[in-house]
């Protein structure tokens, strides 16, 4: 599993692959409560859509407070967007297994500029919620800081296709293979080496 993630994230990190099936945002400003003070925060959404598409699939929740950079929140949920109306509706998974989960419904509005976007909050199981607007920026899923896009990992590995996975499983093990020759031809270069030095000494 872990060679596998670190297969993923070299092709995450070097190419557009599964660009169709990613939607990253970054928040502005943001706050969140923290022992009953405001704190400001890192806030980011990730769309992991399923078979190249973002009509559905697991959203992620990432968030760092700004002067807490060793550790990070982790959110998640599964995803349902309407791309033609902006209507994105979210099913967030609770942390305690003995609790249901909130429903959360958000109508994605043109920014500023192509990149930018306002999310306004239409419904909310918190109902307090229901109406805020938060501004994002799209940002390619390579920008996000090194902790956040290694959090997503395992679900961006989850969300692939068997065949998918079992392309990604053959290509890890060709590497480790290769990684195994690459480290046996630089112990028998070594060998020989130590070998010829010894019968120069010998000489001697």
């Amino acid at each position: 599993m872990r060679s596998l993630l670190t297969l993923l994230a070299i092709l995450l990190s070097t190419c557009d692959a599964l660009a169709d099936d990613l939607l990253t945002m970054v928040f502005d400003k943001t706050t969140i409560k923290v022992d009953g003070k405001d704190e400001n925060a890192r806030m980011y959404y990730v769309l992991i859509g399923k078979n190249n598409t973002l009509e559905d699939g697991t959203i992620l929740q990432l968030t760092q407070l700004m002067d807490d950079p060793d550790h990070y929140g982790l959110g998640s949920g599964q995803f349902q967007l309407d791309q033609s109306n902006g209507e994105l509706t979210i099913f967030w998974k609770s942390n305690d297994p003995n609790e249901v989960g909130q429903e959360e419904h958000v109508r994605i509005h043109d920014g500023s500029s192509k990149n930018r976007r306002v999310l306004e909050t239409t419904s909310h199981d918190d109902e307090p919620q229901v109406g805020q607007k938060q501004g994002v920026r799209l940002i390619n899923f390579r920008a996000l800081p090194d902790w956040a896009r290694e959090a997503c990992q395992p679900y961006i590995l989850e969300s692939l296709p068997p065949a998918e996975r079992l392309r990604l499983a053959r290509e890890d093990a060709a590497r480790r293979e290769l990684e195994q020759e690459i480290r046996m031809q630089s112990y028998r270069a070594s060998e020989r080496w130590y070998k010829y030095s010894l019968e120069i000494l010998n000489g001697q």
